[in-house]
């Protein structure tokens, strides 16, 4: 079953959706861009990401994802060519 989603009162943004016993919720920088996800099956955590670092303009640079306990780190590069 389908529940309602939840949003922040205060911009209307998604922080919660859950379907049956399966829930994920979002978590907003400043600027409204979804930082941190995690998806729960009942009570236990199956899946987590999280933005760990921005550069200036915003762009991602390393991120942590965590999938049924197993951690995986990612960085990134960006260059002229990709802002194209």
């Amino acid at each position: 079953m389908i529940t309602p989603l939840t949003r922040d009162a205060a911009t209307g943004d998604i922080t919660q959706a859950t379907v049956g016993s399966v829930t994920t919720s979002f978590s907003r920088n400043g600027y409204g861009e979804i930082d941190d996800v995690s998806t729960q099956v009942g009570a236990a955590g199956v899946y987590s990401t999280d933005v760990l670092a921005r550069d200036a303009s915003g762009r991602i640079l390393s991120r942590r994802e965590v999938v049924e306990g197993e951690t995986h780190a990612f960085g990134y590069t960006h260059t002229i060519l990709s802002d194209a």
